[in-house]
């Protein structure tokens, strides 16, 4: 199925980002770590401190460059998990954007820091795009506040639809050049009994049934 694959690339991809990115923390608390031990033994071994500080510095240099070569990987990653938070739909938002709050204005924080809050922001990503997620929502009608049940497959499509199924929407990401992306929900009154079906098929009220969504693979 398009749907599947497009959101098992868009994990493979996360995943492995997050691999490499695990790995870089690793190399750079040892890194830390050794820095700390060795500044303490030039403490103590006044006698041999020329030597212990021309390697301490030696590895300084080093870590100055690793530094060099992650931070901008990190901030590739923050920006686009920022990106990504900001595509969460309402019904999702509250209990899923604490681990993202910690990647704004991340500039003053160690790298080490920085690089463990995008690793457990990406854990709440990588769950998001998983999941399947039901949940209420109101709508603004003619006639007042709608009710509405909301499931959403992973992040890549929602659907909603009323309490007795007559109406019905698909729920897409629009993204125009130069804005913010934004949920399009595209109304249906065909879309409503197909969608109430889906949803109780989901929650155990009725046995699993094939309904044919209007599914939407993005580029």
């Amino acid at each position: 199925m398009e749907l599947e694959k497009t959101r098992s690339d868009e994990l493979r991809s996360w995943t492995e980002e997050k691999e490499i990115l695990e790995h870089q923390k690793e190399l750079l608390t040892t890194e830390q770590t050794v820095l700390t031990q060795k500044m303490r033994q030039v403490q103590t071994r006044l006698s041999s401190s020329q030597t212990l500080q021309a390697e301490l510095e030696l590895k300084r240099q080093q870590q100055e460059k690793d530094f060099a070569v992650v931070l901008p990987r990190i901030a590739a990653a923050e920006a686009r998990l920022l990106q990504f938070r900001d595509q969460i739909p309402q019904g999702l938002r509250e209990s899923n954007l604490q681990a993202f709050y910690l990647l704004e204005g991340s500039e003053r924080l160690p790298l080490t820091t920085r690089l463990s809050n995008v690793l457990k922001a990406t854990a709440v990503m990588e769950e998001l795009q998983k999941g399947i997620h039901r949940f209420p929502a109101i709508a603004d009608s003619e006639d007042g506040k709608l009710k509405l049940d909301v499931i959403f497959l992973g992040l890549a499509q929602g659907f909603a639809v009323t309490p007795d199924g007559t109406m019905g929407a698909s729920i897409t990401l629009k993204q125009t050049e130069g804005e913010a992306p934004t949920w399009d929900w595209a109304w249906s009154e065909e879309l409503g009994p197909k969608i109430r079906r889906f949803i109780e098929s989901t929650d155990g009220k009725s046995a699993p049934k094939a309904e044919t969504l209007p599914i939407e693979v993005g580029p």
